[in-house]
């Protein structure tokens, strides 16, 4: 079995949204403007986009998950959903040697 890093979304407060794991994050705040963000994770030819936006029905961060692209199947990394507070919270298994890179808003 390859060695695996679990990285997790989630959101803080009312305008922050990011990935973490040991050793980096990639996150946004968009000063409470309640924007979508997505982030990329991509780990060899497999990639997965997440996303994170607040309060839209309730106030409470929603966090989704897509393909990278419509063509592509989702990757069969492990994941797990929970909720924290006002947050939901999605951990992944990815394998080593990924990337995580916010893909919206666009990086300035």
């Amino acid at each position: 079995m390859s060695e695996t890093t679990t990285i997790k979304f989630e959101g803080y407060s009312d305008d922050t949204f990011g990935a973490y794991w040991k050793g980096g994050d990639v996150d946004h705040d968009d000063c409470a403007r309640m924007t979508m963000r997505v982030i990329e994770v991509r780990a060899g030819e497999q990639r997965l986009h997440v996303s994170g936006i607040y309060g839209q029905s309730n106030v409470c961060w929603h966090v989704g998950i897509a393909p990278g692209d419509e063509d592509e199947p989702l990757p069969d990394w492990p994941m797990r959903w929970s909720a924290k507070g006002y947050t939901t919270v999605l951990e992944i298994d990815v394998p080593e040697g990924f990337e995580v890179a916010l893909v919206k808003p666009e990086p300035e």
